[in-house]
């Protein structure tokens, strides 16, 4: 993704959306057809923007800062999820299968929401060094000093295995819930085709990924 320089993005709001899933016959009641509403793609990895980060790479070290940035899992490459969830959790076949898949993206947004705030806040300094080392070339200062703390930290977040460990389990769960709400909405909009007009739903309070 082209982006110059990294802007903060917005922290994902903790607000729900009604996600809705058919009852059962059982349990149907006899009122009108329940609006289904839409939900966004969760957002990207603050972190990965590829292009900016080899830029700033090369501004703090020239080519030996780059080199030190090119591992897998380094600020300067994008983290991909470590097996594929499109294959993990298929198409929902019944209710007690949408119930299943809602529950897990309960279960595991609050961890989703962590990772995202943590790395969040990595994309916020090196936003900060940005905007220094600009007003530093603008003002026609000595840009060493913030250029040295530029290279200092890219060179930390690049073998902090907890910060790799953070990107490799926001990988995994972004595209997770992701899969599982494609998976919901999917399920409602078939059911919602076979049952026309009459469909009834239970809402379900599903956490924004926006």
């Amino acid at each position: 993704i082209n982006r110059s320089p990294p802007h903060q993005p917005e922290v994902p709001s903790a607000n729900k959306r009604k996600a809705h899933v058919p009852v059962s016959n059982q349990q149907r009641p006899n009122d009108g057809k329940r609006p289904r509403q839409e939900s966004a793609s969760p957002p990207e990895d603050p972190t990965n923007h590829p292009q900016h980060n080899q830029k700033l790479a090369a501004r703090s070290g020239g080519s030996t800062a780059s080199s030190r940035l090119s591992s897998p899992c380094s600020l300067s490459s994008p983290t991909q999820p470590s097996c594929d969830w499109d294959k993990s959790y298929g198409e929902i076949k019944n209710v007690q299968e949408a119930e299943k898949y809602f529950a897990l993206f309960q279960h595991e947004y609050p961890e989703y929401l962590e990772c995202y705030r943590t790395l969040n806040e990595v994309a916020k300094e090196f936003r900060q060094l940005e905007m220094q080392l600009k007003n530093a070339v603008e003002n026609r200062r000595d840009t060493t000093k913030v250029e040295q703390t530029i290279q200092m930290r890219f060179a930390h977040f690049d073998k902090d295995p907890e910060f790799i460990k953070t990107r490799q389990r926001y990988a995994d769960l972004h595209s997770k819930l992701a899969v599982l709400k494609s998976r919901i909405s999917d399920f409602e909009r078939a059911q919602d085709a076979a049952a026309g007009a009459s469909t009834t739903a239970v809402p379900m309070d599903l956490c924004d990924l926006e």
